[in-house]
């Protein structure tokens, strides 16, 4: 049994993570400090997950297991937040691996000053092209003043946006903030559920460290990639998350500044939304494919995809622009599969270069 209270509670969400869960839980065991727990919550896998969650839980006394039935990742997510006893939160997805210095020297930081929200960088592994890139800010943001983070938001450019609020396990989040302003992941918006907790947590917290290291290994498989899957609730979901965006900027009062920049990017993001109907996991008939395009390009959210592609320099985001403008869904949907034969092409390329 643990006397003191853990430092940093580990909550781990599982679903059918057998092939890559062992790593996982082996990198955040090599961490050097001896004062934290790890909560597994094995969403009602069907593979052999739950049994290495227990092997796990019976080895470690720090390790907990939790078995519930099948409710996505925000209710794990929760289910774990509401059995933590950490003074920080770090959710890991279970198919990632932790760099071994990365509690060490989070420690450190907080011994200095306990910070509301620390944000690394992280590493991104392509599996399906084996690359590997590194995010993280240029700069150290060292945050003690509520008013202040407004500085670090100033500095978020799009590519800045990935790691900085878009996901939540490359950040140390205060148990007792969250816990105070009753913060919780929204468990009916998928993508778009870490973005919308770390806006929260932006909103609420009164000190905040960036760091300009990387720590944290995101793996993106064949299999697993949110990319390759269809949301056809993205009519609803996407202007409840740029509504969150313009929220969190107008809060600290710097909503003039950034509001076209957040628009541009709002714009790619819809865009990105309307090309899911070719993801491999959409079983919309082609029928019901052109119903779902014809009501994203008769959306009033859609004037932002207008702004973005108006905004691009290149022939091809012109052409598209004055092909869309014509509001015509037939056009739009031969503009998709052409999309689609041109990302074919060069993915093709691609593994012809590797």
């Amino acid at each position: 049994m643990m006397k003191e209270r853990p430092i940093v509670s580990v909550v781990i969400p599982v679903f059918n993570a057998s092939n890559y869960l062992s790593k996982c839980l082996e990198s955040v065991l090599i961490q050097n400090i001896t004062n934290y727990e790890i909560i597994l919550i094995d969403d009602g896998s069907t593979d052999n997950s739950g049994h290495i969650c227990d092997y796990y839980s019976n080895r470690y006394e720090n390790v907990r297991t939790f078995h519930i039935s099948n409710h996505g990742v925000s209710y794990a997510r929760n289910f774990g937040l509401s059995n933590a006893k950490g003074k920080y939160l770090h959710f890991v997805d279970s198919d990632d691996i932790l760099d071994s210095c990365m509690y060490e020297e989070l420690v450190n930081i907080i011994t200095y000053c306990e910070y509301d929200i620390i944000i690394t960088g992280a590493r991104y592994h392509n599996e399906i092209f084996k690359t590997v890139e590194e995010f993280h800010s240029k700069e150290i943001y060292d945050i003690k003043k509520h008013d202040y983070i407004k500085f670090f938001l100033l500095d978020i450019d799009e590519q800045d946006k990935g790691w900085a609020m878009n996901v939540i396990w490359n950040k140390w989040i205060k148990n007792e903030m969250v816990k105070k302003h009753d913060l919780s992941f929204c468990d009916n918006i998928c993508p778009g559920e870490d973005f919308i907790f770390v806006i929260d947590s932006l909103k609420n917290a009164q000190s905040l460290f960036v760091s300009n290291k990387v720590y944290y290994n995101y793996f993106v498989r064949n299999n697993l990639s949110l990319l390759r899957k269809f949301y056809g609730n993205i009519l609803e979901m996407r202007p409840l998350i740029y509504k969150k965006y313009i929220d969190l900027y107008d809060f600290f009062g710097i909503l003039d500044i950034c509001k076209n920049r957040i628009d541009l990017i709002e714009g790619k993001n819809f865009l990105k939304s309307l090309f899911s109907i070719l993801n491999t996991n959409c079983k919309l008939t082609l029928k019901k494919k052109y119903v779902f395009v014809k009501r994203i390009i008769k959306s009033s959210h859609f004037k932002y995809v207008y702004l973005y592609l108006k905004d691009k320099n290149d022939i091809s985001s012109k052409i598209f622009y004055i092909l869309l403008k014509t509001n015509n869904t037939i056009i739009a949907f031969i503009l998709i599969y052409a999309y689609n034969v041109r990302i074919k092409v060069m993915n093709k390329r691609n593994k012809k270069c590797l």
